[in-house]
């Protein structure tokens, strides 16, 4: 009995040994695999980004701090606008009390990224500066965090309690809810409100229906974290009058509602998704407020991330509209029924600007055979950071062809919009925009062509 317990112990003693042996003969080898490609891989590889932050993150956990800052400090040389590793080389650092190199780890990591994160980074670049000594520095950065929601609530309460070499107390990433809103004011002027026929094809010529227009819109919802995803519950009301009295029939109150569940979308490949619904309702000023029409949309989306600056979305949206019969109640003329759509869009950020190109297609199933329809869509969008007092600006193309299948007249739309916006914020929460858009649409139905220009000043507000 007593020689084979020895046996059984040997055998216990050679697998362990074993084991270990295995797990070291492994990360030497992978070791090796990322010494040999660390410089030849191209710096703006998202698996570059990947495999250092696991590195690291294993070097980490086994508190070889030298070997992580080793590999990170490698990593950053070949790219140096990845946050995240900038953020790992400043704990590193910290943990190595190694104070000027934290404070610009952290610096860096808070310049180089420009999403809710930056809050975090800030956090910890102030964490450092109130290690050093530099109360004064740490109490502007924790201010300027104070504007990223996920550390908001920590920074204001870290900045009053500031002690030089005591570090700031651990900031919880388990968010809870955040309500928003915002209030906007615009003043417009409608080329050609109801959209009165213009066989001339003047863009800028105004109708007779032209007016101009004042707008008040109230908007907020309420932002839950949920791991992963994001909960979104959000509404708006609208007024829109029409100042020219001969328009007025078209002053219009709308009001929406939409609940959206949304996966965090960060800087890895693969695939996020979203989903949700969404209510609008509609009135006219025919002969008093009356209900025009009304939606309901079940929509989802994946978006595939093929890297930090690219991705590619699909939806399905699904809707039925509903629309009370007020300028025909014939029973061809009847909009409401379902509608199926399937969309596709690509987008690409070039650095100091953006573009997307889609393709959208709808199919209208109304009860009135003069709108069951075919929508095929082309948009084309392009925006960009102008070179004069801080504005951005968006230049959007859209192109429709509309088939309305079963039209005694054979009915088909092509449909033309060009929109211009620029806007600029004014502080932390006004911002001012200024739309034009311009509408043509050259049916093969001599009553349906009509073109009209929209120019917009709004100014909106956030509370």
């Amino acid at each position: 009995m007593g020689v084979r317990l020895k046996r059984w112990q040997k055998w216990q003693i050679i697998r362990k040994t074993s084991q270990r042996v295995l797990k070291t003969l492994a990360v030497g080898a992978l070791c090796f695999q990322w010494s040999g490609m660390w410089k030849s891989a191209r710096a703006d590889d998202v698996t570059n980004r990947e495999l250092a932050k696991t590195f690291a993150n294993f070097y980490l956990r086994q508190h070889d701090y030298p070997k992580m800052l080793e590999i990170l400090s490698d990593h950053l040389e070949q790219d140096p606008e990845d946050s995240e590793a900038w953020n790992l080389l400043g704990l590193g650092s910290l943990e190595m009390k190694a104070l000027p190199q934290a404070k610009h780890a952290f610096y860096m990591a808070s310049t180089q990224e420009k999403g809710e994160n930056r809050g975090i980074y800030l956090y910890h670049y102030a964490d450092a500066l109130v290690l050093a000594g530099e109360l004064d520095k740490a109490r502007d950065t924790l201010k300027i965090a104070q504007q990223y929601y996920p550390v908001a609530s920590a920074s204001k309460n870290a900045a009053k309690n500031l002690k030089a070499g005591e570090a700031l107390p651990p900031v919880s990433l388990a968010l809870p809810g955040k309500l928003y809103g915002n209030l906007t004011v615009a003043t417009a002027y409608d080329s050609n409100v109801i959209l009165a026929p213009d066989q001339t094809a003047q863009i800028l010529r105004p109708s007779d229906m032209a007016s101009p227009t004042l707008t008040g819109i109230v908007s907020g919802g309420y932002l839950k974290p949920d791991g992963l995803y994001d909960w979104d519950l959000s509404s708006m009301a609208m007024f829109a009058y029409q100042t020219n009295p001969a328009a007025q029939s078209f002053d219009t109150l709308y009001g929406m509602f939409k609940v959206d569940r949304r996966r965090k979308i960060d800087e890895a490949k693969g695939w996020f998704y979203s989903f949700g619904n969404r209510v609008d309702v509609s009135f006219l000023n025919t002969s008093g407020l009356q209900l025009f029409n009304w939606n309901e949309n079940l929509y989802g989306s994946a978006i595939w991330r093929h890297d930090r600056d690219t991705e590619t979305e699909f939806s399905l949206p699904l809707a039925y509209r509903s629309f009370t019969p007020i300028f025909s109640s014939a029973a061809a003329d009847d909009r409401t029924g379902p509608v199926l759509g399937v969309a596709a869009t690509h987008r690409k950020n070039f650095g100091t600007w953006q573009g997307s190109i889609g393709v959208r297609f709808e199919l209208a199933e109304t009860k009135g055979a003069n709108f069951l329809s075919n929508t095929y869509t082309v948009p084309l969008v392009y925006s960009r950071l102008l070179p004069w007092w801080d504005l951005k600006g968006q230049a959007r193309l859209e192109y429709s062809h509309v088939s309305y299948v079963t039209n005694p007249v054979s009915r088909m739309d092509d449909y033309f919009r060009l929109s211009l916006l620029t806007s600029r914020r004014f502080g932390q929460r006004i911002n001012g925009a200024f739309d034009l858009t311009l509408l043509r649409n050259a049916s093969s139905l001599p009553a349906a062509q009509f073109s009209k220009f929209v120019a917009t000043v709004m100014v909106t507000y956030d509370l």
